[in-house]
């Protein structure tokens, strides 16, 4: 099992609880029915259409998330590393439940916290709205900078473009499962001029291929390229 101590730097890192003294957390967690859970590598613990009725924290590990192409054309598997939480803008809004699926990458601990209990806290510390608010702020200028790419020019650029459309956060592993002929349609391009970037993009070191799949390793890695290359 995870240690206090860890769990305590653990929680304090993320950005929900930035900012709040180990007093506080100490007092919130005291009012508030939080549990551990550790999941197995391989094991889904979320669903997607699950309701998202839980703060989920990776405390140790790492978990994947799993989205599935509208026409079930491709899949889409994200790396979240420690101290995520997981897709925490379902928690509120005009849906409640999980837009993926999620599955542990390797044996991790994760920690669940009932939002309705934590609710409460959000009257008693600032702190908590301020946090909660920069969180929203941030995803919603994530989302902001997506539309600015505006159209990519190049079928490299493209395939670039819809990692990046599709990405949760800005680092990490990246991987899509998809047939040539899909992902051409995808990007509006013919098959071969698809292969022929995504063999250029694999010279240049951006992605790995493999039968069926693309894998970047490193999102930061395109960043700059993709801010560079796409009109705005």
């Amino acid at each position: 099992m995870v240690e206090m101590n860890s769990m305590y730097n653990s929680l304090l890192q993320i950005p929900m609880f930035q900012g709040i003294s180990t007093g506080d957390l100490t007092a919130i967690l005291g009012k508030i029915e939080i549990y551990f859970r550790k999941v197995s590598k391989g094991e889904v613990f979320i669903k997607e259409g699950d309701d998202c009725n839980n703060i989920i924290f990776i405390i140790k590990g790492g978990v994947e998330s799993f989205f599935k192409g509208k026409n079930y054309d491709f899949m889409f598997i994200e790396k979240y590393a420690a101290n995520e939480i997981i897709e925490f803008y379902s928690l509120f809004g005009s849906s409640t439940k999980y837009t993926k699926s999620y599955m542990a990458a390797e044996d991790s601990f994760l920690v669940f916290i009932d939002k309705k209990y934590l609710l409460p806290q959000f009257r008693l510390y600032d702190i908590f709205n301020i946090n909660v608010l920069n969180m929203l702020c941030s995803k919603i200028q994530s989302c902001r900078s997506k539309i600015m790419l505006g159209n990519a020019q190049t079928a490299e650029d493209k395939i670039l473009q819809l990692f990046a459309r599709l990405s949760d956060i800005k680092y990490g592993e990246k991987r899509m499962l998809v047939r040539m002929e899909d992902l051409a349609k995808i990007i509006g391009e013919t098959r071969l001029t698809t292969s022929r970037a995504l063999n250029s993009l694999k010279e240049n070191n951006m992605i790995l291929l493999k039968r069926k799949e693309i894998v970047l390793k490193e999102a930061r890695n395109i960043t700059g390229i993709m801010m560079e290359n796409f009109t705005i």
